[in-house]
């Protein structure tokens, strides 16, 4: 994937740097959409990132109650 953008911008800047002018004038409205501030990092955050936060916490928190429960002197060392 990194080889596909590295050529990608080998071609549009150093061996044609008129071919961007040239794709803005043929696709007009494809330049609008990255310009705006399109919340994709946003939404890949709320979607996949924050759950996956959250889990990690509760998950955490269930050890640590297990802990206490089950081997109240785990951290003497005298619950083994």
């Amino acid at each position: 994937m990194m080889a596909i953008g590295a050529y990608i911008s080998y071609v549009f800047y150093i061996r044609r740097p008129y071919l961007p002018v040239e794709l803005a004038r043929q696709h007009p409205g494809a330049l609008p959409v990255p310009a705006q501030q399109v919340y994709f990092d946003e939404l890949y955050d709320f979607l996949f990132v924050r759950p996956q936060n959250g889990s990690a916490t509760s998950c955490e928190g269930r050890r640590r109650l297990h802990h206490r429960r089950l081997r109240p002197g785990w951290r003497l060392g005298a619950g083994a």
